[in-house]
């Protein structure tokens, strides 16, 4: 976990303007700049980050865990905060008269490639729906949706601001993220040292393994080792197309490059080469 000066330094080397650094500093030395609430359409919590070292809240188990969830086990991810700051921004309303009005964005994230704050919405149908109803307020370009009136305010800063639309995200992915929150959050004991060793000289023999075939090769390793690996990095496996809670169809692999080269054979063989590939002769 990264120190409070840590993170400032990273952001400078980043291109961080002073006037972003200064909003950075704020964020990273105060509280939420909102309570997030339940109501009738969504439901609000509370996330317990091992990365962040704390807890962080949020206000949609459907949208906005689903990020916590994606970003806690993200490697290239190194922070984020909850409800970080409270801009005042000059936006249309419904009938397109210019407005100050408070906006404060779900998250603030710093991560390899993006530093900058993030609006989590469910989908492109509901960002659609949010601009018929404020036109001029946001807009699709290239294919992202963005909101013109924060991107003014932080022009100059160095941090970025862009949408997670939940349902672009892959469904595998978000299952896998939710399936083992508990051994990527360090809720679990560390797996013994011995058979971490075990699990890792078996997958690097075996190139590509199963799970199940793995826990068949040694009694003393459950499934709840395998995901405890998986969470802390120390095993590769395939997040997007593979669900962990099936361990007879998620393998494990001996590199990232193994896993890609097994992705691309499996993307490559037709419906008959899938049909008798299990055949034994």
């Amino acid at each position: 976990m990264l120190s409070n000066d840590e993170v400032l330094l990273y952001c400078k080397s980043r291109g961080v303007t002073e006037s972003g650094l200064s909003i950075v500093d704020h964020i990273l030395s105060s509280e939420p700049a909102r309570k997030v609430k339940s109501n009738v359409y969504n439901t609000s919590g509370r996330f317990v980050s091992y990365k962040n070292g704390m807890t962080v809240q949020f206000e949609s188990l459907r949208v906005e865990k689903a990020y916590l969830l994606l970003a806690e086990m993200d490697p290239d991810v190194m922070l984020f905060r909850c409800q970080p700051y409270k801009f005042k921004i000059k936006a249309p309303d419904k009938n397109g008269v210019l407005k100050t009005i408070d906006y404060t964005p779900d998250l603030f994230v710093v991560s390899k490639d993006f530093i900058g704050f993030i609006q989590c919405k469910d989908s492109d149908e509901t960002m659609l729906k949010l601009s018929q109803k404020h036109p001029g307020r946001y807009g699709l370009e290239d294919n992202d949706w963005v909101y013109p009136a924060i991107d003014e305010v932080l022009e100059g800063t160095g941090l970025g601001h862009k949408f997670f639309i939940r349902n672009r995200e892959k469904t595998v992915r978000i299952d896998n993220a939710c399936h083992i929150a508990d051994f990527i959050n360090g809720r679990t004991p560390a797996v013994d040292e011995e058979l971490q060793d075990k699990v890792l000289k078996t997958v690097r023999e075996q190139k590509v393994i199963s799970m199940k075939d793995l826990l068949s090769c040694h009694k003393s390793i459950k499934v709840d080792h395998l995901l405890w690996m998986i969470g802390q990095n120390r095993l590769v496996a395939d997040w997007d197309n593979e669900r962990f809670s099936r361990p007879a169809q998620c393998h494990l692999f001996a590199s990232d490059d193994v896993k890609k080269s097994f992705i691309s054979k499996q993307k490559s063989m037709v419906p008959s080469d899938l049909l008798f590939s299990n055949v034994q002769e």
